[in-house]
């Protein structure tokens, strides 16, 4: 028995420790109704939590946004109502003046009345705001348009580009020719060093008929990559160009390059990794290609073609030159391009069609108006896809072409009642549009309040306290730190004998 260490006193007083630290957090995590109530508790999942605070309360404000560009919208709208009965009016005053009934006199009072209606509409355009922006006053006035002529209906062309399905010549070039491999033998051979020309089979320039030969690859595959370095063949041009290609192979590398022997070029094709006939003819026109096209070297006649396991060789020129009876490297041939049927192609064709349209330009004196935008951030970033542009309508005697309508001036009463055409349709369309952004807003609206709502629900998952397993906890907590005074009091009582030894 030792009395300078009470192992058991120390051991129950360490678990009671744990024990009081826990239930202190249960405590503060009811009390507080977060399970997060600092970065230690759950440092990942307080990252994920603030940002999702930071994106909530950011779609709060982007709908109050919303809701307040709702309210700029129907304030435009209410006005422009107003707009619309004062333009009715003065339709039915112009209509009343053109009557033969009147009196010169009567069509002054008509006026006299059209003309306060004119201040009003422009007081309406003067002092409706919201928040202090005028919201019928989005465009500026730059210059005049046309002069005042009747509405009249006129027939006109109209030509528009369709997509149409056509049915066009199916060709293909068919080929006879030589062959090579043997895996390509021969090297390079020496002439296209110096200035030879292959020598091949030319036939008679008609537009149709080339001079060709092809090498069939189909027995290439990775084995015979080695096999070819340093091995190659050649090809010309026409009879009247006599340029030399010649190709030759680097199995070390996958890059191309070339050089110049006199007036002819030696291409070096990197085939190292290739597999199939089909990346071995690649490797051959991609290295051969010239300035846009693949495998027609240096934009002469000579093309590079692929068909099936085949390298077609041809020269497109198409001139007149001699026939003449001579053996090529590796045989003789002609392509010939030949019909073999029909096929159909999406074509982009030019259509006419007559169309009766409306001439209201040029009867409607309209100003060139200049939009002016007010924006809606209806997001939480700060790209522009979280912007809702506002093209802010314009309401005036101005851009309603009412400045100087007199009914009581002869014939003012017929061109008032034309321009009350324009003046009405005008401020319909901009009421439209108003209602179609007030649309759009409510449904920003109804989409932000979703996504407020099930990103406060994941949220709320992270952070917040689930009460009745936090009770559990801390009733647990309670038990075990009932049970641990307990036994650290039962744990001090262990001396008690080593006293009673003392007194014996």
């Amino acid at each position: 028995m030792v009395i300078q260490h009470n192992l058991q006193a120390m051991n129950s007083n360490r678990q009671l420790g744990i024990t009081t630290s826990n239930s202190a957090k249960s405590q503060e995590k009811l009390s507080s109704g977060y399970k997060i109530n600092r970065a230690a508790d759950d440092a990942a999942g307080l990252s994920i939590s603030e940002k999702m605070r930071k994106q909530v309360r950011g779609l709060d404000r982007a709908t109050d946004n919303s809701y307040d560009g709702i309210s700029l919208v129907q304030i435009a709208d209410g006005a422009m109502a107003e707009v619309h009965d004062m333009l009715h009016r003065v339709n039915e005053l112009s209509i009343q003046a053109a009557n033969g009934t009147m009196s010169e006199s009567d069509r002054w009072d008509c006026q006299r009345e059209i003309e306060k209606i004119k201040d009003e509409i422009d007081a309406i355009h003067d002092r409706t705001k919201f928040n202090e922006i005028p919201v019928l006053q989005g465009r500026t006035i730059v210059s005049d348009g046309v002069e005042i002529r009747p509405a009249r209906m006129e027939t006109v062309t109209v030509t528009e580009k369709v997509w149409r399905k056509i049915k066009v010549p199916k060709k293909e070039i068919q080929v006879s020719g030589g062959d090579l491999p043997e895996w390509f033998m021969n090297g390079v051979d020496q002439e296209s060093l110096n200035a030879g020309v292959m020598k091949s089979t030319y036939q008679a320039g008609n537009g149709n008929t080339y001079v060709s030969t092809y090498i069939d690859l189909a027995g290439f595959d990775a084995s015979k990559v080695s096999d070819l370095d340093g091995k190659g063949f050649y090809a010309t041009c026409c009879a009247g160009c006599r340029a030399r290609y010649s190709i030759k192979f680097s199995a070390d590398s996958d890059t191309n390059s070339s050089t110049m022997s006199g007036n002819n070029r030696i291409y070096t094709v990197g085939i190292q990794g290739a597999a199939t006939p089909g990346e071995l003819m690649d490797r051959i026109r991609k290295a051969t290609k010239g300035s846009s096209q693949l495998g027609n070297p240096n934009n002469h006649y000579t093309w590079f073609e692929k068909d099936g396991t085949k390298l077609i060789i041809y020269d497109s020129s198409g001139n007149g030159v001699n026939k003449a009876s001579e053996t090529g490297l590796f045989g003789l041939g002609v392509a010939t391009e030949v019909v073999t049927g029909e096929e159909e192609k999406d074509v982009l064709v030019n259509e006419t069609h007559q169309e009766e349209v409306r001439k209201d330009a040029e009867y409607a004196k309209i100003k060139t108006l200049l939009h002016n935008n007010i924006d809606i951030h209806a997001g939480t970033d700060a790209d522009m896809l979280n912007k809702i542009f506002i093209e802010l309508p314009y309401i005036s005697t101005d851009a309603l072409n009412m400045e100087d309508i007199n009914v009581a001036a002869p014939g003012g009463a017929e061109e008032s009642i034309r321009r009350m055409d324009y003046a009405i349709a005008y401020v319909s369309a901009e009421r439209s549009r108003m209602g179609a952004y007030q649309n759009r807003l409510e449904h920003t609206v109804n989409n932000l309040a979703n996504v407020v709502e099930n990103t406060q629900a994941a949220e709320s998952r992270i952070r917040d306290t689930e009460i009745a397993e936090e009770m559990v906890r801390l009733s647990v907590h309670n038990i075990l730190a009932n049970a641990g005074q307990s036994v650290l009091a039962q744990a001090n009582q262990s001396t008690n004998g080593v006293t009673a030894l003392l007194q014996g």
